[in-house]
């Protein structure tokens, strides 16, 4: 390396990636390990991470002004690194890493809840690029969302982007959940998250302010230092771990809508970047491809939110209930199907239907 990267990194950063990165040269294919080092020394860069290995490799060889070949990323071109929010990319990861990039126009299909949509090169969830760089730095991410509203495929879509290996939990209750044991013949059982910790990867804990505060206590010291007990013994952190979480709430405990939600320790919050996201009402109708059901649905949902009802009208039910339309399902059938069987009153129904604005979209709904 000829380039002195101090001027712009961290001394943080540097070490992780001087060790990562030593040896690499031109000629010389990088491994998988050092390829996400290159990837994420082009976000710091405000670089594009998808531009070929040569220019990775000169970048950090010689720094950001070495080739003509290294792309800078604009603050727009920025913007369309968010490709993948509520989302089961069926592309190929070459695909994916080209979407980052975002150096030229590439289709993008999505998928949620087993619905999949073309959405071409068009919109882009708004958080999708703060939680990638966040990841790329190895900040941990605490995502706060309502259900339905895509944070466990920003996960996934960050992971795949970054190139680390992805494991998810869902809502945990139990310490050895995380720790692993030992068992009745004395073999330590691992678990995903110590796979993750010692060799390298993005961990999701989904719905954690469901989980047991208690359990989560545990992961504090692992997420702050760099070192960690684990029952096989003390372990030491890979560069390349970092964790996402998700939560209904802020982790002041249940809401109105959110019942079952923990409180969660002031140790434990203080661990993550805290990221709100909220319904994407463009990529909704995109997803949906009937813009009056989904112009109803998000009036419903307006009108719960005026009249501070606990009901969540999620984006799934603009999905579901354009499918059911689709289908030859009667219009009444589908409003109760996707959205008034699912704990309204009659009272709440007539208050809802009698705004104006929900008014408006039956009106253009039934014509």
């Amino acid at each position: 390396m000829n380039y002195q990267h101090s001027n712009n990194l961290s001394a943080q950063n540097l070490s992780v990636l001087s060790d990562a990165l030593s040896g690499v040269a031109l000629g010389l294919e990088p491994n998988a390990h050092q390829m996400a080092s290159l990837r994420k020394l082009a976000v710091l860069y405000k670089r594009a991470p998808s531009m070929d290995t040569d220019a990775l490799i000169r970048l950090w060889l010689d720094g950001p002004d070495a080739s003509a070949n290294v792309v800078n990323v604009s603050e727009s071109d920025l913007l369309s690194v968010q490709t993948a929010v509520m989302e089961g990319m069926q592309s190929e990861l070459n695909d994916l890493k080209e979407l980052v990039g975002k150096t030229v126009k590439t289709e993008l299909t999505i998928n949620i809840d087993g619905t999949i949509k073309n959405l071409g090169s068009g919109h882009r969830h708004p958080v999708f690029e703060d939680v990638l760089t966040s990841a790329a730095l190895r900040e941990n991410v605490y995502l706060v969302g309502p259900a339905g509203s895509g944070k466990t495929y920003i996960a996934e879509q960050v992971a795949k982007a970054l190139d680390l290996p992805f494991y998810e939990y869902g809502a945990i209750s139990m310490e050895h959940k995380f720790e692993g044991f030992i068992d009745a013949h004395g073999n330590y059982v691992e678990t995903m998250l110590y796979k993750a910790f010692k060799d390298g990867g993005l961990v999701l804990f989904d719905e954690m302010d469901a989980s047991n505060p208690n359990a989560l206590l545990c992961l504090n010291a692992m997420l702050a230092n760099d070192v960690a007990s684990f029952p096989c013994g003390m372990v030491e952190k890979h560069p390349d771990f970092v964790v996402i979480a998700t939560g209904n709430t802020v982790g002041h405990g249940a809401n109105a809508q959110y019942v079952g939600r923990n409180p969660m320790d002031g140790a434990t919050l203080d661990r993550y970047i805290n990221i709100p996201m909220d319904y994407d009402q463009d990529l909704e109708r995109a997803l949906a491809g009937n813009d009056a059901w989904v112009d109803y649905v998000q009036a419903i949902r307006a009108a719960a939110i005026d009249h501070k009802m606990r009901y969540i009208v999620s984006q799934r039910a603009s999905i579901k209930g354009a499918k059911l339309l689709a289908a030859g399902m009667s219009l009444e059938k589908v409003k109760a199907y996707v959205i008034f069987n699912k704990g309204f009153n009659e009272t709440d129904i007539e208050k809802i239907e009698a705004s104006e604005q929900v008014q408006s979209a039956t009106r253009a709904l039934a014509a």
